[in-house]
Parts: C-alpha cells; sequence; structure tokens
C-alpha cells in the first residue's frame, strides 16, 4: 500500500538511465514478501535493499508515503507524497492528521490538494522551511485518470469473467467496529446479488486482521465464501483497487479515501453515511458532507432496490456533487506525477527528460491491455502441462 502511493514516481523515475532507483521497508521483520513478489511489485529496474543495509547507505533522494517510517542515519534530502487524499481528524488538537508534526522533518511535500495546504498554513511549525510544501496533487491517483479508457475497461472486465449485460458495482467499505462491513456487510451483498448486478468486493486489508477493533470479529473469507460460486460475484481481498475503480459502473462505500479517489471516473456513487464514522474520524464533517451530497446520503440496504436499477439506466442525480467532490480534493489530477517529477528532479540537481512522464503512462498502459490480470493483481492461472 505504501508503495502504490508512489507507484507512478517511480515508474517515471526508471525510464531515466541516469537515475538508480531502489525501495526498502522499515516495518519490524521486513518486507515479507516472496522474492518474485517483491520484482513484480517493483518492476525490473527497481532492486529491493533491506532496511538495516538502505538506512546507511548515502542516498540522493528518499521518498516515503508516510510520516512513521524510520529514520535514515546518513542525512539525504526527504520526500513525502502523504498517505492518500482521504482526511481523518485529530479531534483534540483540531486539525487534519496530515498535516501533522512530523512533517517538519521532510524537506519536501508533495501535497496534494489546497484544503491540506491551507491546514499547513495553520501550522507553520509543521514545516520544515516555508518552501518545503508544494502543490502537486496526488501522483497515485494519475491512474486512474490516464487508465481510463475504454479499452482498458473492457480488457478488466473481460479478466474478471462477470456476468455479461449486468451493471459491475464495486463494494469497498472501510474497516472497523463502526464500518459499513460490520454493520450492514452482508447485506449490501444480498441486494446486489438479487438485483441482478455483478459485485465485486474489496475490503479494507484491515479487515482481515483477527483484532475485532479492525475486522469486527468476523472471519471475512469464511463469511463471504457461500457466495464465491456465484457467477456474478467476486471476492478480490488482494486485488488492486485502482483497477478495480477503473473496471466498475459504480462503487457502495463510506467514509474514507475511496470514495474520494472514485470520484475521479465521475461514475455513480452510493455512499452510506454512517454517523459514529463522522463522529469519530470525520473532525469538521467537511468531507464526510461533501460525499453524503455525492453519494445519495443512504442510510440501509433496504434502499439498494430502489437505487441500483438507476445506476444501471445511467440515471445519475448527483454529477454535480461529484465534480464539486473531485475539485476540491485533486490538485491538476492526471499531471500530478509530473508535477512530482518536477520538484524532485530540482532537488537533485537534474534537468527533468522531455516527456518523462507521458513515457510512464503510455507504457503502462500497453502494459496493462497485454495482462490486465498482473494488474488487477489477480494470481497467475496454472499452466496445464498435460499432453493433448
Amino acid at each position: 500500500m505504501h508503495f502504490s502511493m508512489s507507484e507512478t514516481i517511480c515508474g517515471a523515475l526508471q525510464q531515466d538511465e541516469r537515475i538508480e532507483t531502489c525501495a526498502t521497508c522499515s516495518w519490524e521483520g521486513g518486507l515479507q514478501l516472496p522474492e518474485v513478489a517483491v520484482a513484480e511489485l517493483l518492476g525490473s529496474n527497481t532492486r529491493f535493499v533491506p532496511y538495516p543495509r538502505a538506512k546507511w547507505k548515502k542516498w540522493d533522494l528518499y521518498v516515503s508515503s508516510c510520516f512513521d517510517v524510520a529514520w535514515l542515519a546518513r542525512h539525504a534530502p526527504w520526500v513525502d507524497t502523504f498517505h492518500g487524499v482521504g482526511e481523518k481528524w485529530i479531534a483534540a488538537e483540531n486539525r487534519l492528521y496530515m498535516a501533522h508534526p512530523l512533517a517538519a522533518r521532510y524537506d519536501l511535500l508533495l501535497c496534494p490538494n489546497q484544503r491540506l495546504a491551507d491546514q499547513f498554513q495553520i501550522h507553520p511549525e509543521f514545516l520544515k522551511t516555508t518552501e518545503a510544501l508544494r502543490l502537486t496533487g496526488m501522483p497515485r491517483s494519475d491512474l486512474l485518470v490516464r487508465l481510463n479508457t475504454p479499452e482498458v475497461r473492457a480488457a478488466l472486465r473481460s479478466q474478471l469473467r462477470l456476468k455479461p449485460g449486468a451493471p459491475t458495482v464495486l463494494f469497498a467499505p472501510t474497516y472497523g467496529m463502526d464500518g459499513l462491513a460490520h454493520k450492514f456487510g452482508v447485506e449490501v451483498i444480498e441486494e446486489c446479488l438479487c438485483a441482478g448486478a455483478n459485485l465485486i468486493v474489496k475490503l479494507h486489508s484491515c479487515s482481515y486482521l483477527p483484532d475485532p477493533r479492525y475486522s469486527g470479529g468476523v472471519d471475512w473469507r469464511e463469511r463471504l465464501a457461500k457466495y464465491n460460486n456465484h457467477e456474478a460475484f467476486r471476492h478480490l481481498p488482494y486485488a488492486n483497487l485502482t483497477a478495480l475503480m477503473l473496471a466498475a459502473d459504480a462503487m457502495i462505500t463510506d467514509f474514507g479515501s475511496a470514495p474520494v479517489e472514485f470520484s475521479l471516473l465521475d461514475r455513480p456513487l452510493v455512499f452510506f453515511a454512517i454517523d459514529e464514522q463522522a463522529k469519530l474520524r470525520g473532525g469538521d464533517r467537511f468531507q464526510y458532507d461533501m460525499l453524503c451530497s455525492a453519494g445519495g446520503n443512504v442510510a440501509s440496504p433496504k434502499q439498494l432496490p430502489a437505487i441500483l436499477p438507476t445506476l444501471a439506466d445511467g440515471k445519475d442525480t448527483h454529477a454535480t456533487e461529484r465534480s464539486r467532490l473531485k475539485t476540491c480534493f485533486f490538485h491538476q489530477p492526471g499531471r500530478a506525477t509530473e508535477n512530482s517529477l518536477n520538484e524532485m528532479y530540482h532537488w537533485m540537481e537534474l534537468p527533468v527528460p522531455d516527456n518523462l512522464a507521458e513515457k510512464y503512462f503510455g507504457g503502462k498502459t500497453a502494459e496493462v491491455l497485454a495482462n490486465p490480470g498482473r494488474f488487477l493483481g489477480l494470481p497467475e492461472e496454472p499452466t496445464s502441462t498435460e499432453k493433448p
């Protein structure tokens, strides 16, 4: 998840032969993935360096996406891309979570939107220098803009092998006891399948943790297994959420980053308004209230039979509100990677190669069309070894 925040930046840098790109993981225990999975995640031109070695190496630039990463032992210019666009609020301090005191460690902050930038204006003590903050947009979300083509969507939907002729709904709720999955998860699934929709279920990764604070005390793999043989149902816990958004006709969700990012695609959103989430995470309710307006302010799964047919018929009554959501939370969507690269190359005192971001996105599009299953994050299908 952390790597995905800077995936487009890393991919673009790989096009420049002057630059060597490496990745590390500072979590306790290191990166717990097989070597082949690391290679697929990072690409052939990026190597993984274990953190005990990485922290002592001299880097020309260090890029992270979360404020709680460990220090490097040797100084390097430090860039942060922030951790999504969704807003969580620190009520005791009356501030956005991402307007954080630890931001003062960073030489360069690539800010996703003006609202967060304004928070740093209120808290200048959170900035290392007055020049540290740069309004660039969210690089990760550029993929939603750049890959939103009929060809890519058709390739992804074909790979998912969904029921033809039916609308495809993505159910992507957040985790926790106050979340939609815990409160109404099974009911939402039943209503969608009864309505004849294709349903893709992508729960938040924390929903699969054994701690009830995250999972609600539910083993979701076991709970949803009974639907696995349904032709219109796909439970994809390891899939790429960006790819699933591109494939979907509509999204059902609750408070978090996912519905904000989905607004970039200008497709119907069904937002469940859960007051406990607004009180616990919503702070000044700015994002929460905008999502209510953009997603219909739904209170119960029993409303879905009336809502789902309108999605299939293209009767969209909340396009204006979704447009406001997109405008507020994304600065220059589709150009955030280019903006971020310009700032990073300035720090490295190197000229930016011509069309660097464009070359990356062109290559990425070709890669997705050639292997949509890999972009979706689906497991590789076994190759038959039987002789004909």
